[in-house]
């Protein structure tokens, strides 16, 4: 009798194990596909659109050079008007050539909308684009993760427009030119990253910020800002932070609310071209005798909004360079450590401005492994890998 009712809890036990499988089975998940886009050449579609519409969620869409009208086809986007590519799923589409694979917006109010989280889009040239308010590329209401990098933006009404509430985007190393009205529109959009763009005459505004809502805690980090009328303009918007950036031939920034002009010292903070000073201090407050490449007085906006460390001379890989000798000698090591450690980034500085661009990488490759012999003798982790990190930043930028 013990055995058949061992058997029977065996038996359900096992039945009941069989259904849990049956209704735990999962779907495999396909692999994201690669698919290939030619003009006038063979590959999987002559569109984007149409590689678009039949890729699935994650895949790449690869753009070989040409010139894209996209057949002339417009498709209507809920509040904003036509567009000539409309992406609806978080896929990656890469140009092969910034300057050779180019996408003409002409006629429509947008060349690009992006409709989903999740999407990147680079090394295009977007051109031609914008009715009345349009322009090159539309990021949607709500959208998040979105990342457009390298790529030409030239010859629309605006460059790039983040709407309502987009999150968490990356605009990063774009080259936005000749815009009508601004390179960059973030409308009531916050927590983006904008870094590295070059921003060049546009008409009316490097940056625009706003609109109706407030736009906060944007980074906006190591743009050229340059020939515009307003480098920065900002309605209604609040804790954004601006540092490394060069403002070059602006006629005047546009500012509101309270914001922050700098990376603290002794990063710094930006370079104005209509601004001179005295640099005979360095240092947190700038009250220690012997220069530091920082004006010795803040660079005013408005009584909200001031640059307590305005930089000398443009930001640039020297710039960067220049940032972690200060940051050394700022950090009080002991005075061998400083010397050894400064001097090598000091030889990579003077290679770099003879246009020695191999022996510079050499020096701060030796500046890397000096660092690594100090690691928890004379600097700790945290200063050693903040030391090895830029500089390792800076021999990828010149390496490019």
């Amino acid at each position: 009798m013990e055995k058949k009712a061992v058997s029977g809890i065996m038996l359900r036990l096992l039945v009941a194990s069989m259904f849990t499988l049956a209704f735990n089975i999962q779907p495999v998940k396909a692999e994201p596909r690669n698919w290939t886009v030619d003009d006038d050449g063979p590959a999987d579609f002559h569109t984007i659109q149409e590689a678009i519409n039949a890729a699935s969620e994650g895949d790449t869409i690869f753009v070989r050079t040409g010139i894209y009208n996209e057949g002339w086809r417009e498709i209507e986007i809920p509040v904003f008007g036509p567009a000539r590519i409309v992406v609806n799923k978080n896929v990656t589409i890469r140009g092969e050539d910034r300057d050779s694979t180019i996408l003409n917006g002409a006629g429509v109010e947008y060349a690009i909308a992006i409709m989903v989280n999740g999407v990147s889009i680079t090394g295009f040239t977007i051109e031609n684009a914008g009715l009345i308010a349009g322009g090159g590329i539309l990021v949607y209401y709500y959208r998040q993760q979105v990342t457009i990098s390298r790529n030409r933006i030239r010859n629309n009404i605006n460059g790039i427009i983040l709407t309502g509430d987009s999150k968490h985007n990356s605009i990063v190393e774009n080259k936005i030119v000749d815009s009508l009205y601004d390179g960059i529109i973030l409308a009531r959009s916050s927590y983006n990253l904008v870094k590295n763009n070059m921003i060049v005459n546009n008409s009316a505004g490097g940056i625009y910020m706003g609109v109706d809502w407030d736009a906060h805690h944007n980074v906006i980090v190591g743009n050229d800002i340059v020939n515009s009328t307003f480098g920065i303009a900002m309605e209604e918007s609040s804790m954004n932070t601006f540092y490394h950036n060069n403002f070059i031939n602006v006629w005047t920034m546009q500012v509101s609310g309270q914001n922050i002009w700098d990376d603290d010292y002794p990063s710094g903070g930006n370079y104005w071209s209509n601004y001179a000073d005295v640099d005979l201090y360095s240092g947190l407050n700038q009250d220690i005798v012997g220069s530091d490449g920082i004006w010795d007085h803040v660079y005013t906006i408005d009584s909200n909004n001031r640059d307590r460390y305005p930089l000398i001379e443009p930001w640039s890989t020297p710039a960067m360079i220049k940032v972690l000798i200060r940051t050394v000698r700022f950090w009080n090591l002991p005075k061998g450590t400083e010397n050894s450690l400064t001097s090598k980034l000091e030889e990579g500085l003077n290679l770099l401005g003879i246009g020695n661009e191999n022996g510079a990488v050499h020096k701060l490759m030796g500046f890397v492994s000096q660092v690594e012999a100090l690691r928890e003798k004379k600097l700790t982790d945290e200063q050693a890998n903040y030391l090895k990190g830029e500089a390792q930043r800076i021999i990828e930028l010149i390496n490019e």
